[in-house]
């Protein structure tokens, strides 16, 4: 076989496929399996109850409106939260509803800084249980007392002479634990984040939540340890040997060059060559390397002398010196 298609070609095949194997092992041997899938939707819906006035024909104003914030009595809230998954299982589930309000200093010149805040519960935590079931539905009222913050925040402003930027977060706060089987337990915390501007002249409520979310459960096997194991052990070995053979390759091609040259020198000016088993002793002599061969032997034939050949590794390099008076010239034969 033509030995630059074996070094150039062959060997690096055999080296890439050696890695992918290791590759494809180490994949298989973290490899993940689907055991559950699940979707979330999430919604809210909403109105607005304003305080008797002369103005508005309705009581009752829709959502995702702007409002006049003195207008506004309370707000209605009904929370939807469905939940669906691949396999019936077991799930725990418990849920609240609370209101932070918070105070932020409002000057123009200073970032947005909390001074106060404080936190209202407006539903008792709920927990409950549903078996062998892949759906979870939760529909929850609740209502906010507006007009009630509005006149907080008014009164604290008064009582300490400033004005103030403040809003109401209200979270709805969910956790569970989904029982796939006997093995794995999926853990769940989510949530329903509204967010209401309050001592405005107008208001509105912001959805700061995803309203679905597709997602699923993935564990680690070693079912394919075996094959995995395989992979590696074939890989190192692909590795190894191409490594090494490309280095037999080299090396043995560098001797047949090294060789090449020391039959042609030998055969050419065998005249002038006497080969010794020790290097010459250049001791106090001024050396000087020549870098052509012609150009030691012409010194040699001129000072009518022979060319010492000394072999410094065998089959790989050697020295040919011509030792004149006070000078030694040597050639370094090598690959």
């Amino acid at each position: 076989m033509n030995k630059k298609i074996l070094f150039y070609i062959i060997i690096p095949l055999i080296i890439l496929s050696g890695i992918m194997e290791i590759i494809i092992g180490f994949n298989l041997n973290n490899g993940k399996e689907k055991i559950y899938n699940y979707s979330i939707i999430k919604n809210v819906d909403y109105n607005v109850n304003l305080k008797p006035n002369k103005f508005y024909s309705e009581a009752v104003l829709p959502a995702e409106k702007y409002y006049v914030s003195n207008s506004i009595s309370s707000v209605d809230l009904k929370y939807l939260y469905n939940f669906e998954g691949s396999n019936l299982a077991n799930i725990k589930y418990n849920y609240d509803i609370i209101i932070h309000l918070v105070v932020n200093a409002n000057k123009s010149n200073m970032e947005q800084k909390e001074i106060w805040t404080r936190d209202y519960e407006m539903l008792d935590d709920v927990e409950n249980t549903v078996t062998e079931e892949n759906t979870l539905k939760i529909e929850q009222g609740t209502s906010i007392d507006y007009e009630f913050f509005n006149n907080l925040v008014n009164e604290y402003e008064n009582t300490y002479n400033i004005k103030v930027n403040a809003f109401l977060k209200i979270d709805f706060d969910i956790s569970y634990d989904i029982v796939i089987n006997e093995e794995n337990t999926k853990h769940i915390d989510d949530s329903i984040e509204l967010k209401m501007p309050i001592e405005n002249d107008f208001t509105n409520i912001e959805r700061n939540y995803q309203e679905s979310v597709d997602d699923l459960v993935l564990i680690n096997t070693d079912r394919h340890k075996g094959v995995a194991i395989m992979l590696f052990t074939i890989g190192c070995i692909s590795i190894i040997f191409g490594i090494t053979f490309s280095a037999y390759l080299i090396i043995k091609t560098d001797r047949n060059k090294y060789l090449k040259k020391m039959k042609y020198i030998l055969n050419n000016y065998s005249d002038l060559i006497v080969t010794v088993e020790e290097e010459p002793n250049v001791t106090g002599l001024q050396c000087i390397k020549v870098e052509k061969l012609l150009d030691i032997v012409n010194l040699a034939q001129q000072n009518r002398t022979s060319i010492i050949h000394y072999v410094l590794n065998k089959n790989n390099e050697s020295k040919l010196y011509v030792i004149l008076d006070k000078y030694a010239y040597f050639y370094i034969v090598s690959a």
